[in-house]
């Protein structure tokens, strides 16, 4: 009975601090870096992974971007919301 006891709570206990980890890792953001992202594309082929490019874009501190993935470079403004995710416009 003791023994249970210990290991329900230990379960509990693990379970609260596995989500208490990742609730706080979700609020933890980085700086933006600036500067050029490769882009990728993945295929899955007899047994292993192929990474292809598929273009870059550039990011400023102006807050611009352009993306040369293309034939034609685009480019255009971005932001970035309260989460830490970058909103291309």
């Amino acid at each position: 009975m003791r023994n249970r006891f210990f290991a329900a709570t230990t379960l509990i206990l693990l379970l609260f601090l596995i989500l208490n980890v990742s609730a706080n890792a979700q609020r933890n953001t980085q700086p933006l870096k600036y500067g050029k992202y490769v882009c990728t594309a993945s295929k899955y082929t007899n047994g292993s992974y192929e990474f292809i490019q598929r273009g870059s874009f550039v990011i400023t501190k102006a807050g611009t971007y352009i993306y040369s993935g293309f034939e034609k470079k685009s480019s255009g403004k971005f932001t970035i919301d309260a989460r830490g995710n970058l909103l291309f416009k």
